[in-house]
């Protein structure tokens, strides 16, 4: 499925360097300005392009959800893979006016599917180095709550505890929000900069987070 369109108003202006440079907050101001640019030039075929990689991710979850204990674990880092084709296909459309429906499983059929999983693995190995932080950081907390509602403590106490260490829990969600950003951009850009790019998944995620 590809389609041209002579008349795009979105022209290419960046050259990608390896080497890191900062942007300050109207940048990523303008690069959601051009993202909204390119699905107005293409909205039906955006549409179907979502379409077809919710319907594609929910075939290889369901067929993976046979397979007990591993078939779970794996689903993700497949379906990374189809994550890093949508990018892919905003960047074709970016650099050529034009969007190939195919480009959604281009890292399958180039052979960087190891790159693209490996990316993910960082992404979740994030998430998990955050949750474990953010437990250990309010587990006095924690463990304060849960020995009140183990003893049977009035509810008065309890919600007083609660007040009494509101700043923990607080702490928590903060440190999960931050980590849980950090997850998301390596699950989403890292991947995408591979299949584009073809650039090595641990030095792109050390560079994506420079930015």
């Amino acid at each position: 499925m590809e389609q041209d369109n002579n008349s795009s108003q979105t022209e290419p202006q960046e050259v990608f360097t390896p080497i890191p440079q900062a942007r300050g907050a109207s940048g990523g101001v303008r690069w959601l300005g051009l993202g909204w640019d390119l699905i107005k030039e293409r909205f039906w075929m955006w549409i179907g392009v979502i379409i077809i990689y919710f319907i594609v991710s929910l075939i290889i979850s369901t067929i993976l959800g046979f397979i007990p204990l591993i078939g779970p674990i794996i689903s993700p880092f497949i379906t990374t893979v189809l994550a890093a084709g949508v990018v892919a296909i905003a960047h074709q459309q970016y650099e050529t006016q034009r969007i190939d429906v195919d480009t959604l499983f281009f890292g399958f059929y180039n052979k960087r599917y190891l790159s693209l999983m490996g990316a993910y693995g960082i992404s979740f190995l994030i998430l998990l180095a955050g949750i474990i932080i953010a437990i250990l950081v309010s587990s006095a907390a924690m463990m304060d709550i849960i020995y009140a509602i183990n003893s049977d403590y009035p509810d008065e106490i309890i919600a007083d505890m609660m007040v009494d260490n509101a700043s923990g829990f607080t702490l928590f969600f903060v440190i999960i929000a931050i980590f849980g950003a950090l997850s998301t951009a390596a699950y989403w850009f890292v991947p995408a900069l591979v299949l584009v790019m073809v650039i090595k998944h641990f030095l792109q995620l050390k560079r994506a987070l420079q930015q």
